[in-house]
């Protein structure tokens, strides 16, 4: 019988070393194993909230398909990609340059999905107040 473990870090998708098959079978078990979680939850009265950069529609089938509690709301905060930029660059760690090249493909492939929120001139106060009064767009049947 063979074990296989995650030590430490991830397996990179692209780049030298890369492993793309392994990084996929890393990113579905960390999705089925964030569905279990909130579902654990739902069951237990909470109502979860998962953070997660869905790349396109076959992930957020994968979660749609994984969450078995309901009602399922999607969310979308879709800032101009310019501020983005400069909210990185105050960030400790830049994220956006591994992530900048979704922005199109995000906005062509999940349009009409959910609720889609231009934070651009939004405070995190006005945002969160947006999603409650909007809430009704996020719910995906």
């Amino acid at each position: 019988m063979s074990f296989e473990f995650i030590v430490s870090g991830v397996a990179e998708p692209f780049g030298p070393g890369a492993d793309p098959a392994e990084w996929d079978r890393q990113m579905v078990l960390r999705r089925e194993n964030m569905c279990l979680l909130a579902d654990s939850y739902a069951r237990a009265g909470f109502v979860p909230v998962m953070d997660d950069v869905v790349t396109g529609r076959s992930e957020l089938d994968l979660h749609l398909q994984l969450l078995g509690e309901r009602p399922l709301y999607f969310i979308v905060l879709a800032p101009d990609l310019e501020v983005a930029v400069a909210r990185d660059a105050g960030r400790k760690e830049s994220v956006l340059d591994v992530w900048r090249h979704l922005d199109a493909d995000l906005r062509s492939s999940l349009e009409g999905v959910g609720l889609w929120l231009d934070t651009s001139d939004m405070t995190v106060d006005e945002t969160i107040a947006a999603v409650f009064e909007r809430e009704a767009e996020a719910r995906l049947d």
